[in-house]
């Protein structure tokens, strides 16, 4: 039961806290949180103290020890999930130009956003799978995604968005594939139930022993590896390249790169690569 959300003081988290906090964090999601993150971490988890009505940081993590429903509210808390439609607009001007044209002939196309957010990532590939494919879209391309934050996979299950989330989408597709309502004086759009029955969200941990089955024909994972230290990174890496098919492409963010991954990806535009065989070599 949640206690009142009655406004008190607690004090700011110790540095031991913070230790504590930051293994935890990692062994659970990956996330590697620099002492940076110091502030962030005290706003964010300081809002679940004082709703818990708990005394402080250290026995909201003794808490955590004992409810693996309170550690989901907790990662939850702590994930960043800023996103929104075609961000990256030259990801999704190569999918409709250069992915789609190549995999046009195969039986089904598989693509995975990891790191999903929202569900604006996921949304706006099975917008360009919709407007090449066209009704077909739906029995050809399936697009999983995944978030380690039940909260924003909520969101993104109701496949509903304020006005300024969608700004980036080109107005054909709107018309097409959004509709549009009005409520309490803000717009929203609603994405019809064609595109969200190619999406399939699931909560996973890209830094856990557990991964999905089978290849993709492209990987987004935009923006998420930042977030890691080296040994998760280069471990999320090797499970990108084992996942992608030969030829498939991945999309990374901009101040991510492949070239010291050590693995076979050939470099195809900023942000977009390829994956070579095993017995290939980077270029």
């Amino acid at each position: 039961m949640i206690a009142s959300t009655r406004a008190y003081k607690i004090e700011e988290v110790s540095d031991e806290d913070f230790l504590l906090f930051s293994r935890l964090i990692l062994e659970q999601s990956g996330i590697n949180l620099e002492k940076s993150k110091r502030a962030l971490l005290n706003a964010r988890l300081g809002r679940r103290v004082r709703l818990l009505g708990l005394n402080g940081f250290r026995e909201y993590f003794d808490l955590l020890q004992q409810n693996d429903g309170e550690m989901t509210h907790m990662l939850d808390a702590i994930s960043t999930n800023h996103t929104e439609f075609f961000r990256e607009p030259a990801h999704f001007e190569f999918l409709l130009s250069k992915f789609f044209p190549r995999v046009q002939n195969e039986r089904s196309i598989r693509i995975l956003s990891a790191g999903c957010s929202t569900g604006e990532e996921a949304y706006s590939i099975a917008l360009c799978a919709h407007k090449y494919f066209g009704n077909a879209a739906n029995q050809k391309v399936a697009v999983i995604a995944c978030d380690i934050s039940s909260r924003a996979l909520s969101h993104a299950k109701t496949g509903v968005y304020l006005a300024d989330r969608v700004r980036l989408v080109p107005r054909a597709m709107a018309d097409a594939c959004l509709s549009k309502v009005s409520a309490e004086g803000a717009d929203y759009y609603h994405v019809r139930s064609e595109i969200r029955g190619m999406v399939d969200f699931q909560r996973a941990n890209l830094a856990g022993p557990a991964w999905f089955a089978g290849h993709f024909n492209a990987i987004f994972c935009r923006n998420v590896v930042i977030y890691f230290n080296p040994a998760t990174q280069n471990l999320l890496f090797k499970k990108l390249y084992d996942s992608l098919q030969p030829g498939g492409n991945l999309f990374v963010g901009h101040s991510e790169s492949m070239f010291r991954s050590g693995l076979p990806f050939k470099f195809v535009q900023p942000t977009v690569y390829e994956r070579l065989p095993a017995s290939g070599s980077a270029s």
